[in-house]
């Protein structure tokens, strides 16, 4: 029984020590009021006598006032003393405590342990965000390349089709201007005949009035 009980009480400071850790501000239960906020640490320093004052719990300021509550069962609330802290949080930031409840001595080595677990879950979890934008800086690196390259495809394709679309024109252009080629090389060709013929007349026609000797 005494085991059991020791599990249940490590699994109720585990479970705070996480919540403190990742959230250590709530609302009240009933919606309204101040938040509240509840952690465990260390008196570092407070009032002679630990009365009513301002005291440094855990690396935060907290004012005891007289509505404080005390629960002192392992010991007294003093320098030293491992304590867990139920303290409202006011408009400007302070913190006024509404209870300081000293925790048994192994409490400290319990709730370091339930931090650590807590703070390398926080990592394990932040270090799978941090993959996780990775993985989609990595995406969208990979879809500007793709879009990139079907732009250049794209460009490919349309000069290809400007080239083609121009020697089909040159081509179309040639077969048009064939006919007009050819009726100008016959005309040149019987050009050059009618000048070969005349001058062969020519000749001709010297040669008859040439006297013969």
């Amino acid at each position: 029984m005494t085991r059991s009980r020791w599990l249940l009480t490590l699994g109720l400071v585990l479970a705070t020590c996480l919540a403190t850790l990742g959230a250590p501000l709530a609302a009240s239960a009933s919606g309204k009021g101040p938040a509240r906020l509840v952690y465990f640490g260390e008196v570092e320093s407070c009032p002679e006598g630990g009365g009513v004052g301002l005291w440094s719990i855990g690396g935060r300021e907290v004012t005891v006032v007289e509505s404080t509550r005390f629960v002192e069962t392992w010991g007294e609330a003093d320098v030293g003393a491992y304590v867990l802290v139920n303290a409202r949080v006011l408009e400007d930031g302070t913190l006024e405590a509404a209870l300081i409840h000293v925790q048994p001595p192994f409490f400290r080595a319990i709730c370091r342990f339930g931090q650590t677990v807590a703070q390398r879950a926080a990592f394990r979890q932040q270090g799978g965000i941090q993959s996780q934008e990775r993985i989609q800086t990595q995406t969208r690196d990979q879809l500007h390349v793709q879009e990139r390259i079907q732009i250049h495809l794209r460009l490919q394709d349309q000069t290809c089709s400007q080239e083609q679309d121009q020697a089909r024109t040159q081509s179309q252009q040639q077969l048009r201007d064939q006919p007009c080629l050819q009726d100008q090389v016959r005309t040149q060709t019987q050009q050059l005949q009618d000048q070969a013929r005349s001058m062969t007349q020519g000749a001709a026609s010297l040669q008859a009035r040439t006297p013969s000797r």
